[in-house]
């Protein structure tokens, strides 16, 4: 026999002199190192989940440009350092030669301008818009605004964002899907897609319902004094109208990876968006600035052809002095937060099996002095210090290799319980199952298991170094 299956006998035959203390440190490493692999499992699986999520869908292949100095929501709202501008230069305005600049960059597929409007939507039935102040109740002397049938009209109405849409929009990619009916047709007024995420609230049972009803679109732009229906806005020197259509719902859409769509809960033709002029923040913050970077688009759209630069083409377009937003920042951000979370999640289970170890440490030490007489006569017969070293050594690992094994095997139990458990939970909430809670890898198990032998053998040292120095006269003479 090879002098390592003899290492590996000798120590199994010393570890089951002790059966009940082996098994207890043995219980120690699993539980360690089977927490180690679930928590560095469930963080693997959270990265999988949102990261590989991200980089499979349109967020990667599209991004967002606004005008220079906008609030930029990944920098907490602060917008980035502008560029500067030129003695004499036009100010940056996102316009359309600013839009044709864009689409002739490589790797750019389409650029389309954000035209979005804040709106009210009231389903099929609600009454017209009011031109009116409404009645005051008489206790409590609150407007009030009752429909037919005695229900508060608030209850139906939905504050949301209309968006304009080309009818050649990519609908049936990753940036948004079309769960019923269809987009509409070029040339096509007076249609629109809405937001899944309004049906509940405007009554609809499921978006299969809502294809073909109809919508009132109300919205308030500003008025000439004379306008019928015209009111001054307290404190400006203008006046508002407010205003209304019907919109035949065309199709239901769920947001997926453009991210100027995430507030939009209405899209309607390109045309019809342009001829409403809505009274929203950019208006107000064009009349306090003078009019500055008037005529320009709130933002644009621009979408890339698949394995494009995002980052470079996003670095282009800030060096044309405008603000980006992507997924690649967003993705980047999320890395470094999963990344934190991994060494949180390591860091506990490194502490378990730190804790663990101290174990292996006092059963090799209590080992040393039970077996003075034992460790005698092998220096007797002619045993050197690095073969009762090598025997320590060997006990040490072999605790570490079982209990490593024992706590992949534990580990990945807990973690299919924990699946099953939430899975049922989420189900009985009405939820969807959201499958396997953890990733299993084959570098996690690996680098669990070796942490698990190297820590073990880190903890024979000293026991191990103890029993090489021991004294063979004294050893035999022990008791």
């Amino acid at each position: 026999m090879s002098l390592p299956v003899e290492l590996v006998r000798g120590a199994a035959r010393s570890l089951l002199q002790t059966p009940l203390r082996t098994i207890l440190t043995l219980a120690g490493i699993t539980i360690g190192i089977a927490a180690l692999f679930s928590l560095l499992s469930i963080a693997e699986g959270i990265r999988k989940r949102i990261v590989d999520e991200w980089l499979t869908s349109g967020l990667m292949t599209s991004l967002y440009v606004m005008p220079p100095g906008a609030p930029n929501p990944m920098r907490g709202g602060r917008p980035r350092a502008m560029t500067a501008q030129k003695h004499g230069e036009a100010p940056h305005t996102l316009d359309d030669a600013t839009l044709a600049t864009i689409t002739k960059m490589n790797g750019v597929r389409r650029v389309w301008p954000v035209i979005s409007r804040p709106v009210t939507l009231l389903p099929e039935g609600d009454p017209a818009p009011q031109t009116k102040p409404p009645p005051h109740d008489e206790k409590s002397g609150k407007a009030t605004d009752h429909r037919a049938d005695g229900t508060d009209e608030s209850e139906r109405v939905q504050f949301t964002t209309l968006r304009g849409m080309e009818a050649d929009y990519y609908w049936n990619e990753d940036y948004l899907k079309v769960v019923a009916g269809k987009p509409w047709a070029a040339g096509t007024s007076r249609e629109a897609l809405l937001a899944s995420d309004n049906l509940k609230s405007l009554g609809f049972k499921d978006a299969a319902a809502a294809v073909g009803k109809s919508l009132t679109v109300r919205w308030r732009e500003p008025a000439a004094p004379e306008d019928p229906g015209a009111q001054a806005v307290p404190g400006l020197p203008i006046y508002v109208a407010e205003r209304s259509a019907p919109y035949r719902i065309a199709g239901v859409f769920e947001k997926r990876g453009a991210l100027s769509l995430r507030n939009a809960g209405l899209l309607v033709p390109m045309a019809d968006a342009t001829a409403m002029k809505t009274l929203d923040a950019d208006r107000l913050r064009a009349l306090f600035e003078g009019n500055a970077g008037a005529g320009g688009y709130p933002g644009l759209d621009v979408y890339l052809t698949a394995g494009a630069d995002l980052e470079g083409i996003e670095t282009k377009i800030r060096d044309l002095g405008f603000e980006t937003l992507s997924g690649a920042e967003i993705v980047s951000r999320i890395r470094r937060s999963i990344l934190i979370l991994q060494a949180v999640l390591g860091g506990l289970g490194a502490i378990a099996i730190a804790v663990a170890t101290l174990g292996i440490a006092n059963t090799l030490l209590t080992a040393v002095y039970e077996r003075m007489r034992e460790i005698g006569v092998m220096k007797a017969v002619g045993a050197r210090r690095r073969d009762i070293r090598r025997q320590f050594f060997a006990e040490a690992g072999l605790i570490g290799l079982i209990g490593g094994v024992c706590g992949l095997i534990c580990g990945f139990v807990v973690d299919q319980g924990l699946g099953l458990v939430i899975g049922h939970i989420s189900r009985r909430q009405g939820g969807d199952d959201p499958g396997a809670i953890a990733y299993h890898t084959p570098g996690i198990a690996l680098g669990c298991l070796a942490f698990s032998v190297v820590l073990s053998l880190l903890a024979g040292t000293f026991p191990a170094a103890r029993a090489a120095r021991l004294d063979p006269i004294a050893t035999l003479r022990h008791e």
